[in-house]
């Protein structure tokens, strides 16, 4: 699976959100998060690299949650 907005599924929640916190906690279920390190140009770091992190995400090529760090970590 490939993410989803969990608030367009609430009639689901009270059935698949104790499977996901269980799945989570054994981890059979991982989360990704996706800093750019593999787009063009390189990590998002800073509100101005918000263009690139939108553009890659809409590309289709990353792999988790797209995010911008706020400051270099």
């Amino acid at each position: 699976m490939n993410g989803f907005v969990l608030f367009d599924y609430n009639s689901d929640i009270p059935e698949y959100l104790p499977k996901l916190i269980t799945g989570i906690a054994k981890g059979e279920i991982k989360a990704q998060v996706d800093l750019g390190t593999n787009a063009p140009g390189g990590k998002f770091v800073g509100v101005d690299q918000t263009y690139r992190a939108e553009d890659w995400l809409h590309s289709g090529k990353n792999l988790g949650k797209v995010v911008v760090q706020l400051q270099n970590a």
